[in-house]
């Protein structure tokens, strides 16, 4: 193997670690955006179904701004990921689109408290910590806590 090769091998060698999960950033009502994973093994053709079962049509797939209604609510959507082998992440709580913000009162109580939601991702570091005291009290305990992530943005100049 030339020097230039073994160079090009050892650099892509960085990613035999890397599990990769195919997901979907799925938006339930009332316009609650969720991320989807799934399992490392499943097929393209089981996440096309889950989406046409969720409402999306084959012509919205990979939209921004998809012309879909969709099928489920928060709820449903949490239920149908079992039938999957899913986790949900929600994808933007702290925002117009996240559970915490959108959905107030029981509703939301029974987001958090549903066992497929593992984790939650935030904007605004003051509102991770008020959310993570809130989520210790009653009624929202969990038999399992939830994962925080937070997105980093990046300004180019």
């Amino acid at each position: 193997m030339s020097l230039r090769l073994k160079s090009i091998d050892d650099d892509l060698s960085l990613f035999n670690d890397i599990l990769i999960l195919p997901g979907i950033e799925f938006e339930a009502r009332p316009g609650v955006h969720l991320l989807v994973i799934f399992n490392n093994s499943v097929n393209l053709n089981i996440i096309e179904t889950f989406l046409g079962d969720g409402g999306y049509k084959s012509e919205d797939i990979g939209k921004a701004e998809p012309l879909a209604q969709p099928n489920w609510d928060i709820i449903a959507l949490l239920e149908e990921s079992k039938k999957y082998d899913c986790i949900v992440i929600d994808a933007h709580t702290d925002s117009d689109k996240g559970i915490w913000n959108t959905i107030q009162g029981l509703g939301r109580v029974h987001c958090f408290r549903n066992p497929q939601l593992i984790g939650l991702c935030y904007l605004n570091e003051e509102q991770k910590d008020k959310i993570q005291n809130t989520l210790l009290n009653k009624p929202y305990n969990r038999s399992t806590p939830l994962a925080f992530f937070t997105i980093f943005r990046f300004t180019y100049i």
